[in-house]
């Protein structure tokens, strides 16, 4: 070989060699780094299709240029996947990145955490009659992401809860809670209402549900411990069991002994009336009190006579508008009904007089001359109770009538 022909090969060999270098050096550089940061209070796993990324425990790789790379989350079961930062990915779903260049993608992970919602701040027992059982319904709501870990607890004589103390409500669900109070027949709930706390639907910060620190044993309330971090105790209040008032209407009738038109002749008046009473609920006092749109219940009677004397002389007395004020007083269990019956003032009634061979005469007379107070008068609260009593020439009846409890 001459040396113009070996100095052409070796030039030729020269050239491919240069030529094999720098394709493999663009051949390198052809393949970009993949990074993955796994961030958050939460935890989960973010992997790669194709394989190369397993990120907590493989949070790099390397794919060649142009190549598309798709990552995916798994949450732990405690967590949920938050959403993507970098690398062009936002929101939750997959992410795809196509590799042409080098990329950092963030992978955020939150706890789940539960959030609880109260259908009312408060569950109102009042107006519902003791001895009756009733029952209220709180509706317990999560708004959050994790489940909502529930025990509830009553403190209040009577009171008890239907079904579990200790429930689970998942998230976007609710839980119907029922409180029940079932009272003794003579039982009364007396009790100082809570300051209400604010508890809507809706998020809210953990310093507007604080729990009360009002309040003592002696008052019912239900209380609710979580696990949501915003309310881990919460006191509902149970309004106060406030006994129906009753009503009932008194018929009086008196017999007057009155009459005297002689000495051997005495006669009676009849004295006649209705007074319809209603009461209210004395907290303080642990009974009811007679109350008719005031401290006291007022009415009128009617009294009238129609009678002969032996010298042939008839008497009709007649007097309308008699007033009384009647105050009293029903015992806590409605067992018992104490009155105190005051004869007030009272318009003039007649007497008109008819003899034989004598002008009708006509004067005014009254049957009570002065105001008075009847004997206390304890009877029983039943349907067609009577007491009857005699005094000063006049014997007192009250029938209890429609009485309603």
């Amino acid at each position: 070989m001459d040396k113009k022909t070996y100095s052409l090969i070796l030039s030729i060999l020269l050239s491919a060699f240069a030529l094999f270098a720098i394709s493999a050096q663009e051949g390198f550089a052809q393949s970009y780094t993949l990074t993955v940061i796994n961030t958050g209070a939460g935890h989960g796993t973010v992997k790669s299709n194709p394989s190369g990324i397993n990120c907590g425990s493989i949070c790099t790789g390397t794919f060649a240029k142009g190549k598309k790379v798709t990552l995916k989350t798994k949450p732990d079961n405690d967590s949920s996947f938050a959403g993507w930062a970098g690398g062009g990915c936002t929101g939750i779903d997959p992410c795809s990145i196509i590799m042409d260049s080098d990329v950092t993608v963030t992978a955020t992970f939150d706890l789940k955490t539960p959030e609880m919602s109260l259908s009312t701040d408060e569950l109102d027992f009042s107006g519902s009659e003791s001895g009756k059982k009733v029952t209220k319904t709180l509706v317990i709501s999560n708004i959050g992401t994790g489940n909502l870990i529930v025990t509830a607890s009553v403190e209040g004589e009577g009171f008890s809860i239907a079904g579990k103390s200790t429930f689970v409500v998942k998230p976007n669900k609710s839980y119907n809670l029922k409180v029940t109070y079932a009272p003794s027949a003579s039982e009364t709930l007396e009790t100082d209402t809570l300051a209400t706390q604010e508890l809507a639907p809706g998020p809210k910060e953990s310093e507007d549900i604080e729990p009360s620190a009002e309040g003592s044993a002696d008052q019912p309330t239900l209380k609710l411990e979580t696990n949501d971090p915003k309310n881990l105790e919460v006191l509902v209040e149970l309004a106060p069991l406030v006994p129906v008032a009753p009503d009932a209407v008194l018929e009086f009738k008196t017999l007057v002994n009155y009459g005297n038109c002689s000495d051997e002749a005495t006669t009676g008046v009849e004295e006649i009336g209705q007074f319809e009473i209603s009461f209210e609920y004395l907290k303080d006092k642990g009974y009811y009190n007679i109350y008719c749109g005031g401290a006291t219940c007022k009415g009128v009677t009617e009294a009238s006579g129609n009678f002969k004397c032996p010298n042939g002389c008839t008497l009709v007395y007649k007097q309308t508008e008699i007033k009384y004020i009647i105050y009293g007083e029903l015992s806590k269990d409605k067992s018992t009904l104490t009155l105190d019956i005051f004869h007030g003032s009272e318009p003039p009634g007649t007497i008109t007089v008819t003899c034989p061979n004598i002008p009708t005469q006509v004067t005014p007379f009254q049957c009570h001359t002065e105001n008075f107070m009847f004997p206390r008068v304890k009877m029983p609260f039943v349907q067609g109770a009577i007491d009857t009593f005699s005094a000063a020439g006049y014997t007192q009846t009250i029938t209890l009538s429609r009485i309603s409890k």
